[in-house]
């Protein structure tokens, strides 16, 4: 085993991540004569489940090995034989050890840091709200269905009593409608409200809370008119050419092309069918001059018109080329402008239910301290924290959030720098968690690189001595499964690994197992 105090765990499944969580634990403190090592080790997982797995595995293994020799089983004594090899130190130290760590855990449980990230960090919260400008006594709201379910009919209920609102929620309706949707949108925006909530939003939610409703009123009549000119100019410059084809007798038969000629295509835009600009085809036959049906009496009419026609082709041409995208961009603001706009009156609902009631979201936490982090390059919040925990023992890691991790990484750089074991255990393939937040790639990234889009600097700082101190593992073997599923797995992640983007391979990287 690698010296380095960093050590990344690759662990797919049934692999003993567990059990290599628990060892690590375990030769933390039985390496220390001092029986209460244990409260400065914070081991951390993703939910309850877990966190109460690891404690009990923890306990289990301390109870084992305290027993005496004369009462321990086979299984009992190969579990004390295995743990003095692994741990360099003789069966009876680690005995005595185990019993007196166990008597101390038993009288003081709550420094037994079992957790799970987020009990974590509103243990931290809690303990410096005031420093972080929080009411002291403020609940925790974990039902983020209930809460979201809460504002969207508070919203409902202002219809009539409050005038813009109520001429927006009319605009959604009469918008729906037109896209034979139903007028009922509360549906809809409960859905939508999802937004309110995500890590990777929090930066438009924020610029979103500095808009008013005439602001949203605003920007509606600017991007229609906009459209408005954009259109008119496709338009009038078709309804031009197709007003002197007619002019001069010209029916589709008289063009090259007929009915798909450059004839239809003036037609159809001045009929306002302007998402079907100019084919490839029309393209060409203007390039290369076609423009009369060889076999029509009126191709000299064509001909001689031919240059005008192309003049305002090419002016339509034009707009396509520089304006419709700005057309397109509009329409889909124009989509979704409805939905921002409720969605502000939504954020302003929660943040009032928030003071009313006196509670904070798990989310709030994160953001919170990330907040801290970004602008100071020792958190003043870690600083009694940073001193208790020496190690950090991080589970399930594939799911951790990029707010969750900029919060651990002051811990973990305070600890490495101490040269302290710090244990990180992840499995790439089994992160299902983007819906909450999760971002595999900061575990596959370990420990070349801390991912940091927002270039935080305690981040930057960190990067340098998590690359020089850390190493990753891959447990290979697999104790849960027989070798025929072992064998579809190998095969089914290995052909399955070709079909993915090349930024996405490393997460299968290191997959195959062996059999036990």
């Amino acid at each position: 085993m690698s010296e380095k105090p960093l050590k990344i765990f690759n662990a797919s499944a049934g692999s003993g991540k567990t059990y290599t969580l628990v060892q690590e634990y375990l030769r933390i403190i039985l390496h220390s004569d001092n029986p209460l090592k244990f409260r400065s080790i914070l081991a951390m997982t993703f939910t309850n489940k877990a966190a109460n797995e690891m404690k009990e595995r923890i306990l289990d293994g301390l109870i084992e090995l305290s027993k005496p020799t004369a009462e321990k089983s086979e299984k009992e004594l190969e579990f004390l034989i295995s743990t003095s090899k692994n741990l360099g130190l003789s069966p009876k130290i680690i005995e005595e050890r185990s019993f007196k760590i166990l008597n101390r855990i038993l009288h003081n449980y709550s420094s037994f840091s079992v957790m799970t990230i987020d009990k974590f960090t509103h243990k931290v919260i809690r303990t410096f709200a005031k420093d972080l400008n929080i009411s002291i006594d403020f609940d925790v709201e974990l039902d983020m269905e209930k809460l979201r379910k809460s504002v969207t009919d508070m919203l409902f209920d202002k219809i009539g009593r409050d005038k813009d609102l109520t001429a927006l929620m009319l605009r959604y309706a009469n918008t729906n409608l037109s896209e034979d949707k139903s007028w009922n949108f509360s549906s809809q925006l409960l859905e939508f409200s999802k937004q309110l909530f995500k890590e990777d939003a929090y930066k438009s939610i924020e610029l979103l809370r500095k808009l008013s409703a005439q602001d949203f009123i605003n920007v509606h009549e600017d991007l229609i008119k906009e459209n408005k000119i954009i259109r008119t100019k496709i338009e009038k410059n078709a309804t031009e050419a197709f007003e002197l084809i007619k002019s001069r007798g010209l029916t589709a038969d008289d063009f090259h092309g007929k009915s798909r000629s450059i004839f239809g295509l003036f037609k159809r835009l001045q009929d306002g069918a302007i998402d079907k600009p100019a084919s490839d085809t029309h393209i060409q036959n203007v390039a290369d001059e076609k423009w009369a049906q060889a076999t029509s009496v009126n191709a000299g009419i064509v001909e001689e018109i031919a240059p005008i026609l192309k003049q305002y082709f090419d002016q339509i041409q034009a707009v396509y080329e520089n304006d419709y995208p700005t057309y397109l961009l509009n329409r889909e603001i124009l989509k979704n402008l409805n939905n921002l706009s409720l969605l502000n009156n939504l954020l302003n609902l929660v943040e009032e239910v928030k003071a009313d009631e006196n509670v904070l979201l798990i989310s709030d936490f994160y953001r919170k301290i990330a907040a801290i982090i970004t602008e100071e390059p020792v958190p003043f919040i870690y600083e009694r924290l940073g001193v208790r925990y020496a190690h950090f023992l991080l589970d399930e890691f594939q799911d951790t959030s990029q707010m969750q991790w900029i919060n651990t990484i002051p811990l973990l750089h305070n600890s490495l720098a101490s040269e302290n074991t710090n244990l990180i255990v992840g499995d790439g393939k089994q992160a299902i968690y983007r819906w909450r937040n999760g971002e595999v790639e900061q575990f596959t990234s370990l420990p070349e690189k801390i991912l940091n889009p927002d270039h935080i600097a305690s981040l930057s700082e960190a990067e340098p001595l998590f690359r020089a101190l850390g190493e990753k593992y891959t447990l290979k073997k697999n104790y849960r499964s027989a070798s025929e599923i072992v064998t579809f797995n190998n095969a089914f992640f290995t052909k399955g690994k070709e079909l993915l983007s090349d930024h996405l391979k490393v997460i299968y990287a290191d997959l195959i197992q062996e059999s036990t």
